[in-house]
Parts: C-alpha cells; structure tokens; sequence
C-alpha cells in the first residue's frame, strides 16, 4: 500500500518525560501534568504564591472572549513580551477578567486581590490553565505568544529561563518579581505541561528546573510521515501558523487547522517572524 501515510514520531514519548520531586529544593514548586493524565508535583505545588507575569494568562483569556476588538488585539504582544502597561489597562478595563478566568477553570489556589500584579496561584493552577486551553482555538493568540516569545520582555528584562531552556519545549509564559528575587515559569511540550516558581534569581530558577525536571531526548514537533517508504519530517499546522504570525502571509494560513501536518521543507522557504 504505497499510497499508506503513517505518522511517526522521532521524539521520546511524554511518558519519558518526568520530574524528580526529591531533587527540588523548598524554594522552588514544580508540576507536570501530561495528557495521558499523570501528574507529577512536589510537596508545595499547591501553594498559592505570587503569580508574577503568569496571571497575565488568566486576563488574556477572558478578553479573548469577552472583550472589544481593539483589545483582543493587545493580547498576543502582553504575552509575547509580558508587557505590564498592557496588562495594567486591560485590567482596569476589564475587573472581572481574573476572577472570572478563576472560577471558570476553578482555578482555586488563584486569589485576586484588586490588581493583576497583587494575585496569588499556584504551579498547579499555572499547569492546569495552560493545559485547558493549549489546543483551544479561541486561545490562540496566548499560545502563539507562549510559542514566540521576544528574547527581551517590554521592561527590559531577559526571557531565557527556567522551564524554556528544557528540551522539547514548544512554548512558555515567564513571569519574576520588581526585584527580580522571584521567578515563575509554564511551559508545554509534546505531551505535557510543566510549571515552577522559584524564591530565588532567574540562574536559580533555571538551576532547580534543571536539576529536577528531565524531558532530555524531547525535540518538540520533531513528527515524520512516511509515503511509500519515504520519510518527510513535518510540523503541525498550528506551528505553521505561529510562525508566520507576523507576516504578510498570515492571513493566507489561517484556515489551515492545527493538526493538519506540513512537510517542513514548505515551512523553510515560507517568511517566518
């Protein structure tokens, strides 16, 4: 049967990838929570802690939903560069944003205190949002902006730490406090969905993630197909989408659903961000 497509995998199943739990020190929470429905935690993930940049999640979710057109379109940027003026307005705008997001997703180590910058979560409510909407269509200009993060947020501040600098990672929101002594990040990959926060700098943050969390062997979309004894690796078309977000083509590749599968040599002669 030459014409059989068969879809295969060059990465490590999920099942692979796991957290150590007694390699985490107190300082720092960790999640992971894979679509086969395990979850692996250490003892503090359900602390509430300070969300950081993470909650701007929460807000963004809810003015896709809900909100005016102009400020839908703000989303994708408070994301991609975490940017706080963004965010500050839109909740201001917007009051019932978070709280709303927290019982819809009954989000309930999430505390909003008046101000997206005063809320409190969890890792596990941080793993179990992005895992709720990662493959939601309405969501995707958040997962685009977890997908394509600037490599400096709108303060000015890196984005190369903690959960993104694991193998395999697709996407990720970071998130660290005024004095920088705080650090939060979620990520996702094929199959799972990893979060941590960190009572310490960024080269903490990344230390303990490092230290804790194995995904090595992971290389995110690295799918293949086969036809007729040929092998064509091939990306998602919700990756397709993504990176084309910001060009003249965007448009053009819309309609393409996400799981539909693209030979990536189309994706390499296609203008990217």
């Amino acid at each position: 049967m030459s014409g059989l497509i068969v879809l295969a995998t060059s990465m490590i199943p999920a099942a692979a990838a796991t957290v150590d739990v007694a390699a985490a020190p107190a300082r720092t929470q960790i999640i992971m929570m894979k679509d086969n429905g395990e979850v692996i935690e250490t003892p503090g993930a359900h602390e509430s802690r300070a969300s950081l940049s993470i909650v701007k999640l929460y807000l963004g979710h809810w003015v896709l939903q809900h909100g005016a057109p102009e400020d839908k379109a703000l989303v994708y940027e408070m994301i991609r560069s975490s940017h706080d003026g963004i965010a500050s307005n839109l909740d201001r705008k917007y009051r019932q944003a978070i709280p709303d997001t927290i019982g819809r997703f009954r989000l309930t180590e999430t505390n909003y205190r008046g101000r997206w910058g005063d809320t409190t979560t969890s890792v596990h409510d941080m793993a179990a949002f992005v895992r709720a909407v990662r493959t939601d269509p309405a969501a995707r200009p958040l997962i685009d902006g977890m997908r394509n993060p600037a490599a400096v947020a709108a303060d000015g501040y890196p984005q190369n730490f903690g959960t993104a600098t694991l193998p395999g990672i697709e996407g990720t929101k970071f998130g660290w406090s005024d004095k920088r002594d705080v650090h939060a990040t979620v990520s996702f990959g094929p199959g799972f969905v990893v979060a941590a926060h960190t009572f310490g700098s960024a080269q903490v943050h990344t230390d303990d993630v490092r230290r804790a969390v194995h995904t090595d062997g992971l290389v995110a979309g690295a799918q293949q197909i086969q036809i007729g004894g040929v092998t064509i690796p091939v990306a998602s078309g919700a990756e397709l989408k993504a990176r084309t977000r910001c060009t003249k083509t965007e448009q053009f590749w819309q309609g393409v659903p996400d799981t539909v599968l693209v030979p990536r040599y189309v994706l390499d002669v296609i203008p990217a961000c």
